[in-house]
């Protein structure tokens, strides 16, 4: 699970941010490059693709779906 959330940081690292995160951090045009590696702490789709609860759903090892 730790190389899976490894794997989805890096891929959210590369695309696009959104703007509500440029404007949050007071930053224009955050790019993937040496200054930009790993995503803002409050980029929401961290939330949606690096979550342990999803792999564990994915997996079979959660009882409940707690996403749609």
């Amino acid at each position: 699970m730790k190389l899976a959330a490894l794997y989805a940081i890096a891929k959210i690292a590369k695309e696009p941010v959104h703007k509500k995160i440029s404007l949050l951090y007071n930053k224009k045009n955050i790019k993937f490059g040496k200054n930009y590696i790993i995503p803002k702490p409050f980029d929401p789709r961290l939330m949606i693709n690096v979550s342990i609860a999803k792999t564990a759903i994915k997996s079979g090892v959660a009882i409940k779906k707690i996403f749609g």
